[in-house]
């Protein structure tokens, strides 16, 4: 009976993974666009998943159960330096999102040579439901096919800050800015962040020129990538990938607390998709940490050329669950790496 259910499952995978590579679409270049298989095929895969199993007791009469946790792919986070670029262009409605928006487009203002400015997006990750739904915890975000979050729909706060004047956890830290990198550096070997309260549900991005001020958000001011607050678009840093880094974290706090596009637990992890694909890393985490993780400026040190990030939030989720998941729950994580091998993109 397992051998059948097993092989169901295949065939399932095989079909969905078979669907998702006709229904891809192609950027202006010709490249296959990101979705969950361009996650699924990277080297640190089973290391990001990290799948953890407990033997447990359920039920009256008592019976054996396993409580299970595992970690997934949830969402991309775009981090652009070149204003109306995407990953995703033609996906769903993302190209007629940011056509609407370019008038909306900040101003990128960069004072000095170590300043970054970038534009970002947010979105699920294409195809992660059907993929992921054949394992038994849930947990994987409804598809959305747009942006749930865009910078270009809060142009002004993006451009400015202004929308983060009142944030507690800055202004607790303004009189004291090198206690405060001082604090962020001590956060920064293990990183991670708070849970946050607000409600998520699946939307497409619209203006939020309306809200002048934003609710207070549980990230520290300053973290192991420099200071978080005010977030927006510009980065003040070392180099340019760590300031990416930066950018997509306080762009995943706006589409938390201001978009309620994407939740936040406190336990999410993120990991570089583009333009290297490296082991996942806490929000935060030491940079020297992360250069051994192959999150760094390699290639690009005799051409800083500017250039175009991809960030995946990956989200733990658990269940207790009948004892027989224990050998059928990895079995079908590999079973989706197995359906994307052939997948290129």
């Amino acid at each position: 009976m397992g051998d059948i259910k097993l092989t169901k499952l295949f065939q399932i995978l095989l079909a969905m993974i078979a669907l998702m590579q006709l229904a891809c679409t192609k950027t202006a270049k010709g490249a296959v666009m990101p979705n969950v298989c361009t996650v699924v095929n990277s080297p640190a895969f089973d290391g990001c998943t990290a799948l953890t199993m407990t033997p447990s007791v359920c039920g009256f009469p008592p019976r054996p159960c396993v409580n299970i946790s595992y970690n997934i792919p949830s969402y991309f986070i775009e981090v652009l330096n070149n204003p109306g670029e995407t990953y995703f262009s033609g996906y769903g409605s993302t190209s007629s999102q940011l056509a609407a928006s370019l008038d909306m487009m900040p101003t990128v203002v960069e004072e000095d040579n170590g300043a970054y400015s970038f534009q970002a997006h947010s979105l699920t990750i294409p195809f992660v439901m059907p993929t992921y739904a054949t394992l038994p915890c849930g947990g994987a975000p409804v598809e959305n096919y747009c942006f749930g979050a865009m910078s270009e729909h809060i142009a002004t706060h993006w451009r400015t800050g202004l929308g983060d004047r009142l944030q507690p956890n800055y202004l607790a830290w303004l009189a004291a800015p090198k206690a405060c990198l001082l604090a962020g550096a001590g956060s920064s070997v293990t990183g991670g962040t708070m849970p946050a309260p607000y409600p998520h549900g699946p939307m497409c991005s619209f203006s939020r020129e309306g809200v002048t001020s934003y609710p207070p958000a549980s990230q520290m001011a300053c973290n192991g990538w420099g200071t978080f607050y005010p977030r927006y678009q510009t980065v003040t840093s070392s180099d340019q990938t760590t300031a990416s880094l930066q950018i997509a974290a306080r762009f995943k706090s706006l589409a938390n607390s201001v978009f309620n596009a994407m939740p936040s637990g406190g336990l999410e992890m993120m990991q570089m998709i583009y333009p290297t694909k490296t082991a996942c890393f806490t929000e935060g985490q030491n940079v020297g940490f992360l250069r051994g993780m192959l999150v760094n400026e390699a290639g690009n040190l005799m051409t800083p050329l500017k250039r175009n990030y991809l960030y995946a939030i990956w989200r733990r989720t658990s269940c207790r669950v009948d004892a027989y998941h224990s050998a059928t729950t990895p079995m079908t994580i590999q079973a989706i790496r197995a359906a994307c091998a052939g997948f290129q993109g």
